[in-house]
């Protein structure tokens, strides 16, 4: 008799046919003890009242290997892996074929390994959708720079922040701001027409302004034409002095505004694109607009 009553040995030859029907009793000893010693490996030991049996935690043992390779069961038969049967076996890759894939996860579905999933997202394929990521799951120290984008930068943190130049712009008490002398002559445009501006109830014939500056030589006439509109309103500052003149809607001879001593003769006549200075005979009288010099003016129109 090849079996004892230990449970260790597995021979199922015996009983063999012509035993002796005593042996039987040592058979069915050696049987369920060798039954019970091989369950106990990976589940409750059994007892009375059908007790025992269910597997132990972290006792289901899934397949390990390449997702390329592992097409069969790991049993004495080699089973292959069929649609019917088999489907929600588990896989844990090994990356020996595909490096990418090691510690991957897959599922056996009728006929082929496919990616674990988390709702709609195929984590094999890296692309997880948002409605698998918690709220507010991802922090800054998962976003790269090349989020960021034009007009954004990112800190040493990974922290998003808005790119200013501290010069016209500032960021203070969280809030971008416009620092303190930040915009001068170089961010206005100098003439805005502002009868487009439907936020301002400002009349159009007013709505229109323009800057700039001409030079003048002794007995010559100025003609100034590149306004782009007739002023309503003039003012000529001549530089580094405190003369200045005035014009308003016609034409106007004008006397320097910080003197009583008006201009001798000529004058400022507006035109359609802007305005001429006109030639005075007594040129060098330093309280006309045309005596020789850099001015600046003002049209609002």
């Amino acid at each position: 008799m090849a079996n004892t009553s230990d449970g260790t040995g597995w021979d199922e030859g015996y009983p063999a046919a012509n035993d002796e029907l005593s042996n039987g009793r040592v058979e069915i000893i050696d049987l369920r003890k060798g039954t019970r010693i091989r369950l106990e490996k990976e589940h409750i030991v059994l007892a009375p009242l059908s007790v025992g049996g269910e597997h132990l935690e972290g006792s289901a043992k899934v397949f390990y290997g390449d997702v390329a390779t592992i097409t069969t069961r790991n049993d004495p038969s080699t089973t292959t892996l069929a649609s019917t049967g088999d489907d929600g076996r588990i896989l844990v890759d090994d990356g020996s074929v595909t490096a990418a894939n090691e510690g991957r996860m897959w599922y056996w579905a009728e006929d082929a390994w496919a990616p674990l999933k988390v709702g709609a997202s195929n984590l094999i394929a890296l692309a997880v959708g948002t409605a698998a990521i918690a709220a507010d799951a991802v922090d800054k120290t998962k976003i790269a720079a090349d989020v960021a984008g034009l007009g954004l930068g990112q800190n040493a943190d990974g922290s998003l922040q808005v790119t200013v130049d501290n010069v016209t712009l500032q960021i203070a008490s969280d809030t971008v701001k416009v620092k303190a002398e930040g915009i001068d002559v170089a961010q206005i445009k100098h003439d805005i027409d502002l009868s487009t501006l439907t936020e301002m109830k400002m009349p159009a014939k007013y709505a229109r302004f323009k800057s700039g500056s001409y030079s003048a030589s002794p007995t010559h006439t100025v003609t100034v034409s590149d306004v782009g509109f007739e002023p309503e309103f003039l003012m000529v500052v001549r530089a580094n002095t405190r003369f200045r003149w005035f014009a308003m809607h016609d034409t106007y001879d004008i006397g320097a505004a910080d003197t009583a001593t008006a201009m001798s003769s000529g004058g400022i006549t507006l035109t359609s694109t802007g305005f001429t200075v006109e030639d005075a005979p007594d040129d060098q009288d330093s309280h006309d607009p045309n005596a020789a010099g850099t001015y600046y003016y003002l049209a609002i129109g």
